[in-house]
């Protein structure tokens, strides 16, 4: 493993994890960038965990002196709860071992069920559970659509990150506050830029409390769990790919008439018109398009979105996009 260190042989010889959630678009991948590009990023190890086939975010990290591990296809608190025990497995069993483990799960993941995988006894003899952080979006946290998921993750962690305050505005922080008061007298609560906070602070170990209670109050009682936990009857993620350029002009035309309802779009494409990668990131309908370092190689154009299953199943939005990529 690339760039790793030996964990030291303190009181406890476990790797500390620390697990980052939120919902879509919040910016758990650029906080992971901020953590690796530190000086405290040596010796890390990153699981990514995309809801799609392709996982786009394994491709936005950094990976400064870490080894990065993708878990596609999935979520890690439902369908790919294997595939993250053999990633960690693997993980413990490496020479020399990281010095920390972070996980970034999916933007639509129950933190509550992961938490419950990463304690169980399979796992606890190599793994302590370092902390649960959320990037809260503060611009769309409070929109209604899936405000029980983002509930559930802001409450369920020991620290949350109210991020794009500039565009949030005071007064949207202050009700994201008021509304999570009514479930924990006092949250801990960081508002940042582009998830710019001082990194000690994330690094840092959290008191180990256990999750028969929750973390941040009594969860278990006030946001219980769903029952009957099925993402693909919920949501739906569609991905295109094709060796070569598309028009990034047609595809910025495409983004004016996306309905609402595609919460998350990231892409890696190349442009008819210009040599450089270029990166996307859409979250609701603010995007943003720019270029990237030049192609090292053929260039590839990808792209995933995630959102409802009606919004993204619907014929004119499919049809358009396989034109598009030339499917």
């Amino acid at each position: 493993m690339r760039g790793c260190t030996s964990v030291e042989t303190t009181g406890d010889a476990r790797i500390p994890l620390t697990l980052l959630t939120g919902f879509l678009g919040a910016g758990k991948t650029t906080l992971i960038n901020r953590l690796l590009t530190a000086e405290d990023g040596e010796g890390m190890a990153v699981l990514v965990n995309d809801f799609g086939e392709i996982n786009i975010d394994s491709d936005l990290i950094v990976g400064v002196e870490a080894e990065t591990v993708s878990l596609a296809n999935g979520c890690v608190c439902c369908s790919i709860q294997g595939e993250l025990l053999t990633a960690l497995e693997r993980l413990a069993q490496a020479s020399p071992r990281p010095r920390k483990v972070l996980l970034e799960a999916s933007g639509v993941a129950d933190p509550g069920a992961i938490a419950a995988t990463l304690t169980n006894d399979r796992l606890a003899r190599d793994f302590s559970l370092d902390g649960v952080i959320c990037v809260a979006d503060g611009e769309r946290f409070l929109n209604p659509d899936q405000l029980g998921l983002k509930i559930r993750q802001a409450l369920f962690s020991d620290l949350i990150l109210l991020n794009k305050r500039s565009v949030a505005g005071a007064e949207r922080l202050d009700g994201i506050r008021d509304r999570l008061a009514n479930y924990i007298d006092r949250p801990r609560l960081l508002e940042c830029d582009h998830c710019d906070v001082p990194l000690e602070v994330i690094l840092s170990h959290f008191p180990e409390e256990r999750f028969a209670e929750g973390r941040q109050g009594n969860l278990v009682r006030l946001m219980p769990a769903p029952v009957g936990h099925d993402h693909e009857s919920e949501f739906a993620r569609r991905h295109w790919q094709v060796e070569g350029a598309i028009s990034l002009e047609r595809l910025r035309q495409l983004m004016e008439e996306w309905p609402t309802e595609i919460y998350r779009a990231k892409g890696i494409l190349a442009d008819e018109a210009d040599p450089r990668r270029w990166i996307l990131q859409r979250v609701g309908e603010r995007s943003e398009l720019l270029p990237g370092e030049p192609w090292q190689g053929p260039p590839v154009s990808r792209l995933v979105m995630i959102g409802r299953r009606k919004a993204l199943d619907a014929p004119e939005l499919v049809r358009a996009m396989d034109e598009l990529f030339r499917v």
